[in-house]
């Protein structure tokens, strides 16, 4: 099932699912797992949806940032949010990527003290949190996440500036790309329809008359 695929994502690390009733508070049933699960004078949880993705190094920049500021004294005193502004999309449907900035991503990470007064990274909306608790900006040029939009996502829309090679692929390509040339297939208009060029020739009109040139008009 779903849960299972998640949890076999991986190899070689063990991903245990925390199981919540539906609309039941889930920070608290988090954070006791969390709880129970370690010793450790202090935590870190990063924020991640199933269907996006981190970037291979992200684990180690914020084990870097996190012993930075614990040995600072600073998590001490209050948790310590790390926020990674520098992104990247995939776009399924087009198979594009996508140089993606933004800041207030969901991809931040609370560090804290373990305790049962814990917060959690789930406390707060991701657009709150760096103004909730002290922040590091992890900034990087390469990018630390990647949102994928699909057809199940509404929410998700293709923002940012194209690019050629991104900093890491997601997905199985191969699957991809099979899909969306089936889909091609499916939708090529009709030859033998009597609109067949209608759509082809209302864009290279739209082109023409942007351009100044004279338009093609169809008898």
């Amino acid at each position: 099932n779903y849960v299972r695929t998640v949890c076999d994502c991986v190899t070689g690390i063990e991903v245990r699912p925390v199981l919540i009733d539906a609309h039941a508070p889930y920070g608290a049933r988090f954070n006791a797992f969390v709880q129970s699960d370690t010793d450790a004078e202090f935590v870190s949880l990063t924020r991640l949806d199933s269907d996006d993705a981190l970037a291979p190094g992200f684990m180690e920049r914020v084990d870097y940032y996190a012993r930075r500021e614990i040995e600072k004294g600073t998590v001490s005193q209050q948790p310590l949010y790390i926020a990674f502004p520098d992104g990247q999309n995939f776009d399924t449907a087009s198979g594009r990527y996508t140089r993606h900035e933004y800041v207030t991503s969901a991809f931040g990470t609370l560090v804290e003290k373990r305790s049962p007064e814990m917060k959690g990274v789930y406390s707060d909306h991701h657009g709150k949190m760096a103004t909730l608790y002290n922040t590091v900006v992890a900034a990087s040029k390469s990018a630390q996440w990647c949102i994928v939009i699909h057809d199940n996502n509404a929410a998700n829309v293709l923002r940012g500036k194209p690019v050629d090679k991104p900093s890491f692929t997601v997905g199985r390509p191969g699957v991809e790309i099979k899909r969306r040339e089936t889909d091609r297939r499916e939708k090529m208009p009709d030859q033998t329809s009597p609109n067949a060029g209608v759509a082809p020739r209302t864009a290279d009109n739209l082109v023409r008359f942007l351009f100044g040139r004279p338009m093609r008009i169809r008898k």
